[in-house]
């Protein structure tokens, strides 16, 4: 099912449409679609479009400081942060974007939380052990108590993540503080029944 999740959003992306539109104009041969196609694609890959649509999507909701958060349950944050490569030396796991781990760690040191939960995102095609390793081991680098550091089983998306955190938390009124990107979602929830 995983591979579903992945392959359709695929098929609708930006860079399908505009093949898509490049094979209409070529069999059709009404190459106004395919110029269409092409400035539209163009102009809105630039920086300054891009970026500004970016920012409208973030604006959703903002990026909250451990000051804006009442005290919870737990604080979860989503994986999807790292990714393994194989070197001579064995496989490592390097960073791609850390900024939820971070926020995570602002949080728990701020004591918005008693315990900090990692979801254990492992994708079938992906090589080495699964993120939660280096964000444990990175957690307690910096500070955190191991008792006060969580790991859900094995999840492979987002419905996973929240069936896993929720065996977890004592109760399905959990207050708990997410940590994840602010178009998807932000701030501060009860944990909801799945």
């Amino acid at each position: 099912m995983i591979y579903l999740h992945k392959i359709l959003p695929a098929l609708f992306s930006p860079y399908s449409l505009f093949f898509l539109c490049i094979i209409v104009g070529l069999v059709k041969r009404k190459y106004a679609i395919i110029w269409t196609a092409l400035i539209v694609f163009t102009t809105l890959s630039t920086p300054v479009v891009s970026s500004f649509l970016f920012a409208q999507l973030e604006a959703v909701g903002s990026r909250k400081t451990p000051a804006d958060m009442l005290p919870a349950d737990a604080i979860v944050v989503l994986s999807g942060m790292t990714h393994s490569i194989r070197t001579a030396k064995g496989i490592i796991s390097e960073w791609n974007d850390p900024d939820r781990f971070f926020g995570g760690m602002e949080l728990i040191k701020a004591k918005k939380a008693p315990v900090i939960i990692f979801t254990k995102g492992k994708l079938p095609w992906k090589i080495g052990p699964p993120e939660s390793e280096l964000l444990q081991a990175t957690a307690i680098q910096m500070g955190v108590p191991p008792k006060q550091i969580l790991v859900t089983g094995e999840v492979e998306t987002t419905e996973d993540e929240s069936r896993e955190v929720k065996k977890i938390l004592p109760s399905n009124g959990a207050r708990i503080i997410l940590v994840t990107w602010p178009f998807i979602c932000a701030g501060q929830k009860s944990l909801l029944k799945v």
